[in-house]
């Protein structure tokens, strides 16, 4: 009866491993292990060691999975060497996710590669910025309604802050709108036309108006008109609190 080889060199593509036997029959089932239940089978050299012409630098995961039953490899697919690294030796053993995938469905070992976390892509400020626009107008607009403010002129200055103008010059209004006293012009001079097609689209009661005049840093802005139908008063006191107070006209 052959004697049972209890420890093992693998010789994986040139680069040599240590081992036990036991250590391979971790993993039932797993290449390696089917292999050594069958010694007869297994062609040794030199007394105990045994090529395999697969990847030697993948293997080092390989077998320590077989040691600690954990997977310890990191994915690196999406490493890039430069020039640098490569004059330098450095990162040489950077295993890509394919070939450990490779060696894995070989060695028939029972591993899941984690897919990549999902790609978060970054909110664009420049829609980020035109959002927030949008919904200031909005509220202001929806403000003027509530003050009955039919008619609104707004004037944003390219650069020159003292020709910030509107009328009428209500401070709830005022307020609302002032952050973007200087921003604005910017916005209103690329998408305008677009935002007014937007809001009145989403408010059949307005009407607007925007306009882009004057040349250079000081003269340049843009001037927008708002008009807001008068709402039906009896709809509105129907609407509110006033409805279920008796004695009040409709």
């Amino acid at each position: 009866m052959n004697k049972t080889i209890e420890r093992i060199i693998l010789n994986v593509g040139g680069v040599k491993y240590e081992t036990n036997r036991s250590t391979l029959l971790t993993q039932p089932g797993s290449f390696l292990s089917t292999m050594l239940s069958n010694e007869k089978m297994v062609k040794f050299e030199n007394e105990n060691e045994i090529f395999l012409d697969r990847n030697g630098r993948a293997f080092h995961y390989i077998l320590e999975f077989y040691r600690t039953n954990k997977f310890l490899w990191r994915d690196h697919e999406h490493y890039e060497q430069t020039p640098e690294d490569i004059s330098r030796g450095c990162c040489a053993n950077m295993i890509t996710k394919e070939e450990m995938k490779a060696e894995i469905d070989f060695f028939q070992l029972n591993i899941e590669l984690s897919s990549p976390p999902p790609v978060i892509e970054k909110p664009d400020p420049r829609a980020e910025m035109l959002n927030k626009f949008i919904g200031v107008m909005e509220s202001f607009i929806s403000t003027a309604k509530g003050l009955y403010v039919h008619k609104i002129n707004i004037t944003f200055p390219c650069y020159d802050k003292d020709s910030f103008f509107i009328e009428p010059k209500i401070k709830m209004l005022v307020d609302i709108i002032y952050p973007f006293f200087d921003s604005g012009y910017r916005l209103l001079e690329k998408y305008g036309k677009d935002i007014g097609i937007y809001l009145e689209e989403n408010d059949n009661e307005l009407k607007w108006e925007c306009n882009t005049c004057g040349k250079g840093w000081v003269e340049a802005k843009c001037i927008v008109k708002i008009e807001i139908k008068e709402g039906v008063i009896s709809s509105i006191i129907a609407n509110s609190v006033l409805g279920g107070i008796r004695g009040i006209s409709q």
